[in-house]
């Protein structure tokens, strides 16, 4: 939604309309949170130098890449940005 759209929105249903931009605010800040996991978890895979230590860095990396990536497409589906 263009912010347009969004002001016509605004002005016809003002209580949908900022029911929807506090649901796009909670996602976008799950996404924000997602991908600073996601670079913590990252920068831990590149400091570890126990070999005991990696392979659970490395899955720790991976659930925080697939959180970011799944909060990412919950916020394009629900703009509608994600869709064809």
């Amino acid at each position: 939604m263009g912010i347009i759209g969004f002001l016509k929105t605004l002005t016809n249903h003002k209580s949908d309309a900022i029911s929807e931009l506090g649901e796009l605010g909670e996602l976008e800040l799950k996404v924000l949170e997602a991908k600073k996991d996601w670079q913590a978890a990252q920068k831990v895979c590149d400091e570890v130098t126990d070999p005991k230590h990696l392979d659970n860095a490395i899955l720790k990396a991976v659930r925080a890449e697939r959180k970011y990536m799944h909060y990412l497409k919950l916020v394009k589906q629900s703009t509608g940005k994600g869709t064809s």
